[in-house]
C-alpha cells in the first residue's frame, strides 16, 4: 500500500468511527465524540494530511465493541474513575452508583453517561495482592470517588485507599483534584479531607448531575 493509499485509508477509518460514535447511545459518548471531531490532528477534508510515517502511530486508539462501552476519555487514563468505598456499601456502590454512571449491569447496552470505572469486586486482577491492586486502580483512574460512610471511616483498607489517592495527588501535581468525596452517610469526615467540598448524598435524592459534571471535565494537561 502506497502512503496516498494509506492516506485515504486512514481518513476512511476515522471519519466512520466517528460517525459511529456519534450516533452511539449515550449522550455523553456521543459529546465526547463530537468534540473529539474538533481535535483529531487529521484534516479529514484532504487525506493527503492523513498520510503519515509507517511507524508513526496515531495518537487515538478506538476500540469497538458491540458489548464494551466504547472508552472515549478526555485523558490518558484507563479509567474515568475509582471507587472507594467500604465492602459494607457495595450494593449502593454497585446498583446504584455504578448503573447511574455506567448503565449498570442490567442493562450493558445502556451506558447512559459513557463512563467507564474501576470496581474492586469486579476489575480487581486475581493473583496481585490487594495493595497491587488497589495502587494500581488510583494510578489508572483519572479521579476517585470516596463513598464515605460510618463503616468506611472506621475500615484500614478504605484508610489505605484515601491515604494512597492523596499520596498521588501530592506526587502528581497534575492530579491535585484527582479526589471527589462523596457523603452517603453522615460521619466523621477524615481529618485529611475535611477541607475538600464534598457531594452530600445522605438525602432521598442524589446529585448525579454535579458528580458526572466533575468527571467530565477535561485535565489542564
Amino acid at each position: 500500500m502506497t502512503l496516498t493509499e494509506r492516506g485515504k485509508a486512514t481518513k476512511f477509518i476515522v471519519k466512520t468511527c466517528m460517525k459511529t460514535l456519534e450516533k452511539h447511545n449515550g449522550k455523553r459518548v456521543r459529546e465526547r465524540a463530537a468534540a473529539l471531531g474538533t481535535s483529531l490532528p487529521l484534516d479529514l477534508e484532504n487525506y493527503d494530511d492523513c498520510v503519515r510515517d509507517p511507524e508513526e502511530q496515531l495518537p487515538i486508539e478506538l476500540e469497538i465493541d458491540n458489548n464494551e462501552k466504547l472508552p472515549l476519555l478526555p485523558h490518558k487514563f484507563k479509567f474515568d474513575f475509582f471507587v472507594s468505598h467500604s465492602h459494607k456499601d457495595k450494593d449502593w456502590v454497585k446498583y446504584c452508583l455504578l448503573k447511574e454512571l455506567e448503565g449498570g449491569e442490567s442493562n450493558p447496552a445502556d451506558y447512559s453517561c459513557g463512563f467507564r470505572g474501576c470496581y474492586a469486586d469486579r476489575d480487581f486482577i486475581p493473583g496481585n495482592t490487594i495493595t497491587q491492586n488497589i495502587q494500581n486502580a488510583i494510578t489508572h483512574s483519572y479521579k476517585v470517588i470516596v463513598v464515605l460512610t460510618k463503616q468506611y471511616v472506621v475500615s484500614d483498607w478504605c484508610k489505605y485507599e484515601l491515604d494512597t489517592t492523596l499520596r498521588t495527588a501530592i506526587d502528581e501535581k497534575s492530579r491535585n483534584e484527582c479526589l471527589i468525596p462523596v457523603l452517603y452517610e453522615q460521619c466523621d469526615i477524615p481529618e485529611s479531607i475535611k477541607t475538600l467540598t464534598h457531594l452530600d448524598f445522605t438525602g432521598k435524592t442524589c446529585d448525579w448531575d454535579k458528580l458526572t459534571a466533575v468527571l467530565s471535565e477535561t485535565p489542564l494537561d
